[in-house]
């Protein structure tokens, strides 16, 4: 079979031209910006959700533990830090209704400018909204999301126990390759999990109707982008020295830095999931 050349060249400088000229830096910076004040929301409605399935010292662990293997133990400390000082917080009745309403505002504010982001990228313009009750709706559907990053701290925890059960019986077993073996089916199971994740994303934040084919093709191509670029930013950030460069707001611009490059990544995989949509 002849490979085409030309035509591969051809159709990669336009895919470029169409995700750069949706301004895709712009967005990820104003989804970066967004996030920095609402992560400790986000965090916190995600450990609350989670907890109700598995015990909330267990989960807040487990979300400390993959923060920190891409911004490093400080930065995950003052994130934890910054989430137990929300949970200390004590008020009464109508201050907790207010600081509900402000942390699902700042929630759903996140995943309302990935949604523009996402719409610009597919070429979907639409008109300002007017109606309370379809904003109100755009919020809810951007809420879900939250939902199903709690629901796969869960999932993610229940694979880890059962893992660890699997690595006692199999050390038993054969011990020279339980490690390798168990690595692979971690890594297997946590490129599924993030797959699913993104392929959710793609169909329920976007004002467009995306068969699950298509988003699952994307959210595939998405979570291997995803965690080749976490290793880089892992590399990066390791050998920077932005701690030194920034003082007290090195763990801040680490954040920053993150959220804006997994952005880029995540608009570039709506973008295959668009191509991809218009193939079939």
């Amino acid at each position: 079979m002849k490979i085409n050349f030309k035509k591969i060249w051809k159709a990669s400088n336009k895919f470029v031209a169409e995700f750069l000229d949706a301004d895709p830096f712009l967005h990820s910076a104003s989804i970066s910006f967004y996030t920095l004040f609402s992560l400790p929301a986000v965090m916190f409605i995600m450990v609350q959700i989670a907890s109700y399935f598995w015990g909330q010292e267990a989960v807040t662990q487990q979300l400390y533990s993959e923060i920190s293997k891409v911004v490093g133990s400080t930065t995950a400390g003052t994130l934890q830090e910054i989430l137990a000082n929300v949970e200390a917080v004590k008020s009464n009745v109508w201050r907790t209704i207010w600081s509900i309403s402000l942390l699902l505002i700042g929630t759903t504010t996140v995943f309302i400018s990935i949604q523009k982001g996402l719409n610009s990228i597919w070429n979907i313009y639409r008109k300002p909204q007017n109606n309370l009750l379809r904003i109100l709706y755009d919020r809810l559907r951007s809420f879900t999301t939250v939902i199903a990053l709690g629901f796969l701290i869960v999932v993610s925890l229940l694979s880890d126990t059962v893992l660890l059960l699997l690595m006692d019986y199999l050390k038993r077993i054969i011990p020279e390759v339980t490690v390798y073996l168990l690595q692979a089916v971690n890594w297997i199971l946590s490129m599924l999990l993030t797959s699913i994740l993104f392929s959710y994303i793609f169909i329920i934040l976007p004002h467009a109707k995306i068969p699950w084919k298509s988003a699952f093709y994307g959210g595939v191509i998405t979570s291997i982008l995803f965690f080749v670029g976490r290793f880089l930013i892992s590399f990066y950030i390791a050998t920077s020295s932005l701690n030194t460069v920034y003082g007290a707001a090195g763990s801040l611009a680490l954040i920053l830095i993150w959220v804006y490059y997994s952005s880029l990544i995540l608009l570039l995989g709506g973008k295959i999931t668009e191509m991809k949509y218009k193939e079939c």
